[in-house]
């Protein structure tokens, strides 16, 4: 389907070419028929030629998806199973051994416990600066108009991609390595290392359904990790902040007590969103 929305999209935008390059030399010879073909075409060409764009980026992914689905399925469901043992390890608040941590340099009778490939990102705004710009256009009449009008729609999209970049969402979104010890979270973002530690933790959102976890923390923006391997994050998370007595009875780890109701392979269907 994608596919042949993208062809119909390119004929269209060829066909406004032509159009554009038959009318464009003298549009007055059609009167106000012609300022309208030249218009059309001025508006109608790029954003065909955009769309048909999109639409076949659109397959492609759509089919690289469908090629690549056993193949989550598995890792899902092994990570997956690995999030049910390190519940049942830790709900009888047995730790798993200490693992030995190359480079990074942990505090004295600190222990390293887990070491995941997670995606990061934080939740914060930006402060955007926007001025619109005018314009000076010299030509037939037909062609005066259709760049005024376009002049206008460029910088109607200009200010609402800006109060976009400006809203508070999810954002820095890169693959980290994570580690989790007795004492803190430690990512490694970008060249550095980047430690949370539980004190300055106050709430945390398991979130199975969606592989990710929220940390609210005291002095700084929520903090998300998500991934195949996020279940045995959280529950780590979990027992570090809450202690296996409550572990055992929390209400957003259940699926890892008695078995997800939705399909393994579903995640990050609510990319955009924060509790």
């Amino acid at each position: 389907m994608h596919r042949v929305m993208a062809v119909v999209l390119l004929l269209v935008a060829i066909a406004a070419t032509i159009m554009l390059l038959i009318v464009m030399p003298q549009p007055e010879v059609l009167g106000g028929h012609g300022v309208l073909l030249v218009f059309t075409g001025m508006v109608v060409a790029p954003l065909a030629a955009l769309l048909s764009g999109k639409a076949f980026s659109r397959a492609r992914e759509l089919q690289v998806a469908r090629e690549q689905a056993p193949a989550l399925r598995e890792a899902a469901q092994a990570w997956w199973t690995e999030g049910e043992r390190m519940m049942s390890r830790l709900s009888r608040d047995d730790p798993p051994a200490p693992l030995t941590v190359w480079g990074l340099v942990l505090h004295p009778g600190e222990q390293a416990h887990l070491q995941l490939p997670l995606t990061y990102s934080r939740y914060y705004g930006h402060d955007v600066t926007y001025s619109g710009g005018g314009g000076f256009y010299v030509g037939p009449p037909g062609v005066i108009l259709a760049a005024a009008v376009g002049n206008l729609i460029g910088e109607a999209a200009a200010a609402s991609r800006a109060r976009e970049a400006a809203a508070p969402r999810w954002r820095d979104h890169q693959v980290s390595t994570v580690i989790l010890t007795n004492r803190r979270l430690i990512c490694q973002v970008e060249d550095r290392w980047a430690s949370f530690h539980y004190s300055g933790v106050t709430a945390v959102y398991p979130d199975l359904a969606n592989r990710g976890v929220v940390l609210q923390l005291a002095d700084t923006v929520p903090l998300r990790l998500h991934g195949l391997g996020a279940p045995s994050a959280m529950v780590y998370l979990c027992w570090a902040l809450h202690g296996a007595a409550k572990l055992r009875h929390h209400p957003a780890l259940q699926p890892l007590r008695v078995g997800p109701p939705w399909p393994l392979e579903s995640t990050d269907r609510d990319e955009g969103r924060h509790r």
